[in-house]
């Protein structure tokens, strides 16, 4: 007895130290994956800052005197944009990169430690004074150039609701007074424009699948590659346009089986909000995408949305109401086959915004039918920039 109680004690005091040693492995692992996570986070934040700052270098160093551009800034949240002359090293606690000393440059800083910079052919600044920006919210940049400086001015831009403008191409009803007919409650999702960095920050190999073929039809790339194995250029196939990293567009027919092979579409200022097929403006909520057309949705409907946002979080509550707004469906229907009598709603570029949207949203809207928009009235109006939604 005695023999079986130390034996049973030997091989008690053995299995409490392999769990312990276990349960050591499982929390060195989880640290490592919250590193390599931390890592993935900055680097994804880094691409975006580089992004930003070329981007807006891009478009200041071609400009002649008297040129005026704009360029929509958001990424990276928390990071600063600080602009040195010749003459400057050091502005608001923000010190210039040795190598980019006595030269007019445009830097983003994150915390005054991570630093990109580019040299840029002449100061800018913002009145009269060296430009300095922290990136909190959606801002259009309006900058001029005179030949000596470059002026800076500064919009909010509310990309989450567009007011909607008298047009004269249709008849404004309103919601209330009884003109709008309700057809039902409809199931609701989001969709966005598909954004190369997304696939970059994922995998290796982002561009292109290795087992996808080149110049297939559209049923090919939307059905025939699974999901798990599309990147960038199978969902280009796909659905017809996407964003590459520094915002400018690639469509079916410019995308090719390497970036370098690839031209670019267009490269437009409002780019990284969305895009749809008839190059409207790319303010969200702009349009609708159905995935069948009926009777009471088609191409070229207006329609009303309402949702109940009542019992969704508190956080959430401003960014639902601002969805219940009139709708336009031009997109034309689902290229999968697959949606069915669902109404996606366009959410502006890549997957980061289309998440948060996604989450805010109640699944299921109450859809009112209003009058047809004719199609090339919106395409005369899109050539003179106006704002429709």
């Amino acid at each position: 007895m005695r023999l079986d109680k130390r034996g049973g004690e030997k091989l008690l005091g053995e299995n409490t130290i392999g769990l312990i040693i276990a349960i050591i492995g499982v929390l060195l692992i989880l640290a490592v994956l919250a590193i390599v996570a931390g890592f993935q986070s900055q680097d994804k934040e880094n691409e975006q800052a580089k992004a930003t700052l070329e981007n807006i270098a891009n478009k200041m160093n071609p400009m002649g005197s008297g040129d005026i551009e704009n360029v929509i800034v958001y990424l990276p949240v928390g990071w600063t944009l600080v602009a040195f002359d010749e003459n400057t090293k050091v502005l608001n606690g923000f010190t210039v990169p040795s190598s980019y000393t006595f030269k007019n440059s445009l830097c983003i800083f994150k915390e005054k430690k991570k630093v990109f910079c580019q040299v840029i052919k002449a100061p800018l600044l913002d009145q009269n004074q060296l430009f300095i920006h922290r990136i909190e919210s959606y801002k259009r940049f309006s900058i001029g150039y005179d030949g000596i400086k470059y002026q800076i001015g500064l919009t909010e831009l509310d990309i989450k609701k567009q007011s909607i403008a008298e047009q004269g191409l249709f008849t404004l009803h309103n919601f209330d007074d009884g003109t709008w007919k309700e057809i039902n409650s409809i199931d609701m999702g989001i969709y966005y424009t598909v954004y190369e960095g997304d696939f970059k920050n994922m995998f290796e190999n982002y561009w292109k699948s290795e087992e996808s073929l080149i110049d297939q039809s559209i049923d090919y790339y939307c059905n025939k590659i699974p999901d798990v194995k599309k990147r960038f250029y199978e969902y280009v196939k796909c659905y017809g346009v996407g964003m590459a990293s520094d915002f400018s567009l690639y469509t079916r027919d410019t995308i090719k089986k390497t970036k370098e092979e690839s031209e670019i579409f267009t490269d437009c200022q409002d780019c990284e909000l969305g895009y749809t097929d008839l190059k409207t403006d790319r303010t969200i909520g702009r349009t609708l995408f159905i995935g069948k057309a009926t009777e009471s949705l088609y191409l070229g409907e207006v329609v009303y949305l309402q949702f109940d946002c009542s019992n969704v979080g508190e956080t959430c509550k401003d960014e639902c109401e601002k969805w219940n707004n009139r709708y336009y469906v031009i997109e034309g229907v689902d290229p999968t086959g697959k949606l069915g009598n669902k109404i996606l709603l366009f959410a502006g570029g890549g997957k980061e915004r289309g998440d948060y949207i996604q989450g805010c949203l109640p699944k299921k809207a109450k859809v009112f039918t209003d009058s047809i928009i004719n199609t090339d009235a919106l395409k005369s109006a899109d050539k003179l920039t106006t704002q429709l939604s």
